[in-house]
Formats: structure tokens, C-alpha cells, sequence
């Protein structure tokens, strides 16, 4: 009697893990990846990135454009210009993100309110990364990459680069000096 209770308690969670992975992938595909909450003013941005991404094309580079807005004043605009300077880094998010963060004199967004970047294309995961470390609190997106666009780069190379890395050397000594610097850094 006690086994049936056990696996009918088990059979419970996971159905209520499925419906809310259910509602989960729902909210992703069809809420976030939708046109609602879209305003006039977010069309007027979009064309100047997209202006900024035909540029880019036009210097041969990848056509990407980006627009960071703080409560509807541009702070910052750049195309993508990592193939003609040879540099990685230069997607047009983080140059936009890095030059709005140098003008307005802050290292992240969290103080400022009404910030919306606009892309022309959904960020890679460094791009993303970058938005989420700096707080940028809304994004809006031109085009969406497909799923597998999505999976094979990021996740691929994501699992190569774990296959492939080493640690644990000088571990508790890391620990010690975050520890510190943490402790240094809360007063």
C-alpha cells in the first residue's frame, strides 16, 4: 500500500514538471517570440538598426545594427564591425551596450529606468550574456534565429569547450581571495 502512494505521488510531480515545462516552452515560443507589447516608437528605433545593419553589410560585415534607448532618447547606436577591425568582440550589442555604459557613467543598468535595446538580430551567447551581466532590462529583436541556429552553435560549442576544460587546480585558493574581496567590497 505504501509503494502505491510513493508511485502515485511520483506520477503526480511528474505531470505537474510536464504541464509546467508545457506552459514553460509555451510562454517562449509563442509570447516571447511574438509582436506583442511592439509600439510605434519601437518600429522607429528598429529602422535606425536596421539602417546600421545595411551599413555593416555594405563594409562587409555581418549585417547586424543595434540601438540602445534610455526613456526614448538614443544613448547609443553601432553596426557590427567585428570582421573588418578583426576582433570578436565587436558585435554591434556590445559595442552599443559598452558606449551607453561609458556615457551614462554606470556598469550596469539597474538604476536606470525605461532602457530598451533594439538588435536586428537575436544576440549570440556572448551577446546575451553581456545583456544579462549589464542588467539591460528589455530587448527587442528583429529577426529570430531558428532553433537549430540556435542549438548548434551555442550549445555545441558550449559542450566541446566542457569536454574540453581542466580545473580544480588552486581552488581553495581562488576561494579565499573571492572571499576576501567580497568582504572587502560589502562595507
Amino acid at each position: 500500500m505504501k509503494k502505491n502512494k510513493i508511485l502515485m505521488f511520483i506520477g503526480l510531480c511528474a505531470i505537474i514538471i510536464f504541464v509546467v515545462l508545457i506552459l514553460f516552452v509555451s510562454y517562449v515560443v509563442f509570447i516571447s517570440h511574438s509582436t506583442l507589447g511592439i509600439s510605434s516608437d519601437d518600429k522607429k528605433f528598429m529602422d535606425l538598426a536596421y539602417a546600421l545593419a545595411n551599413s555593416s553589410y555594405e563594409h562587409g560585415d555581418i549585417p547586424v545594427g543595434a540601438v540602445l534607448v534610455v526613456n526614448g532618447k538614443i544613448i547609443s547606436s553601432s553596426e557590427a564591425t567585428s570582421r573588418r577591425l578583426e576582433d570578436h568582440r565587436n558585435h554591434a550589442e556590445m559595442l552599443v551596450i559598452n558606449d551607453a555604459l561609458n556615457k551614462l557613467h554606470v556598469s550596469d543598468f539597474s538604476k536606470i529606468e525605461n532602457v530598451t535595446l533594439y538588435t536586428t538580430f537575436e544576440p549570440c551567447s556572448m551577446c546575451e550574456g553581456f545583456i544579462v551581466y549589464t542588467k539591460v532590462p528589455r530587448v527587442v529583436v528583429g529577426a529570430r534565429k531558428s532553433y537549430i541556429q540556435n542549438i548548434l552553435p551555442a550549445y555545441i560549442a558550449h559542450l566541446n569547450y566542457r569536454l574540453n576544460e581542466r580545473g580544480g587546480i588552486y581552488e581553495d585558493v581562488q576561494r579565499v581571495l573571492l572571499t576576501n574581496y567580497m568582504n572587502s567590497n560589502s562595507k
